[in-house]
């Protein structure tokens, strides 16, 4: 636009000199005038031409600009189809990301080994050692966080850093994504109840290995679908029987959501050992504790919800969706199921096993005037995905012993 206004204001400047010429008088016949004449209507000619040519290219320099103008926006306006298959295609299928897991879990089982099967020990102090605790206990692989990608949940039993002088192991539950073909960890929490205790510090309470394992029990981690969400019901229950009394038994909710392993709910012993049992109630909201109660407690003076065991239990868990064995329902006292060592989890539940481990005490001798104990011990782990089944036998860290 500039250069037209240009040209318009050139060429009016040469027609101005042809007609002040004209205007002073002088003749077309005077030479110099004519010669001037001739020469500024050859300047004007000359810049006529010139002009049109520039404003020629001028105007297909625009149509050139605006043919690219349009030819961008077209370009634009098919980068969203073509930035959403990009996505489409980061997202793995099921079978590549079953894969990726898969190699994925051979590295973990070369590094780790399996968690032994079939163990058994015996005991006649509370120190002897014989239970292999290090290896991985479970696996599986499906869509925890319902985004319709899978992914694997692995459980590892691996020394505890916080209690390692003492040979401590802890369960520890990791959660890999599938992320451009790779096997990315996503996020790692220890299997263990949530408690809110003046006597501990933090709000965990952990399950403990070690190879000197003189305490009864059962540990498991189940998957509970309900309404078409899948949960992690963790179950702990423990009973000092050989070299000392007491027991302990809790049970939590937890899911995968938004790349975390939350919780959702813990029913949690907060009370008692060997007597005087309390039971609290812990429910979360997207992680957040929200609320806790008092459901049960074998103190007269505390105001719990209930005053049967089994009614606590049942009721926490069925807000939840999640139903109770029967005789678990029925259990009146703690004492009723004191050494059951069995998932509280109805068979009408839609479960799914990720691993169940217990120990028992199968065997009790007493010799000598002391009375000594001779206490045998054997413990199982069943797992309830096929995935592991592959390294069965070859890298299983337990084994048959005796001490």
């Amino acid at each position: 636009m500039d250069m037209k206004r240009l040209l318009k204001k050139g060429m009016a400047g040469a027609l101005a000199v042809l007609t002040a010429a004209q205007l002073c008088g002088c003749s077309a016949a005077t030479p110099v005038i004519s010669e001037l004449e001739d020469k500024s209507v050859k300047i004007v000619k000359d810049l006529l031409e010139f002009g049109i040519g520039l404003v020629k290219g001028s105007e297909d320099q625009e149509d050139t600009n605006a043919d690219e103008e349009s030819t961008a926006q077209n370009m634009d306006a098919e980068q969203p189809e073509a930035a959403e298959m990009t996505e489409e295609e980061r997202i793995p299928d099921e079978d590549i990301a079953e894969d990726v897991f898969l190699q994925k879990l051979d590295k973990l089982v070369s590094d780790y080994g399996l968690f032994g099967k079939h163990q058994t020990g015996t005991m006649t102090t509370w120190q002897d050692e014989w239970f292999e605790a290090e290896g991985i206990m479970g696996a599986a692989i499906q869509d925890f966080d319902s985004d319709g990608v899978p992914e694997m949940l692995v459980c590892i039993s691996e020394m505890c850093e916080d209690h390692a002088e003492d040979g401590y192991y802890h369960i520890m539950l990791y959660m890999w994504e599938c992320e451009e073909a790779e096997a990315v960890l996503a996020d790692s929490v220890p299997f263990a109840a949530y408690i809110q205790s003046e006597y501990m510090d933090g709000n965990l309470s952990e399950v403990l290995f070690r190879a000197a394992n003189w305490t009864e029990g059962i540990q498991a981690l189940q998957i509970v679908q309900v309404d078409g969400y899948s949960y992690l019901m963790c179950e702990d229950q423990e009973v000092a029987s050989a070299f000392a009394d007491g027991s302990s038994r809790s049970y939590w909710l937890m899911s995968y959501r938004d790349g975390r392993l939350e919780y959702d709910a813990s029913f949690t012993q907060t009370g008692g050992g060997s007597s005087d049992f309390a039971y609290t109630g812990y429910r979360f909201e997207k992680g957040a504790l929200s609320s806790s109660d008092l459901y049960f407690s074998e103190w007269y003076e505390d105001n719990a919800l209930f005053d049967n065991y089994g009614e606590a239990l049942s009721s926490f868990w069925e807000d939840y969706g999640i139903l109770v064995e029967e005789s678990r329902r029925d259990d009146s006292s703690v004492y009723d199921t004191y050494e059951a060592f069995t998932s509280i989890l109805s068979p009408d539940n839609d479960v799914a096993s990720v691993f169940v481990f217990t120990n028992t005490l199968v065997s009790r001798e007493y010799v000598g005037a002391s009375f000594s104990t001779i206490a045998g011990f054997e413990a199982n782990l069943t797992w309830g995905d096929e995935l592991l089944e592959q390294y069965s036998g070859e890298s299983e860290s337990g084994t048959e012993t005796e001490s």
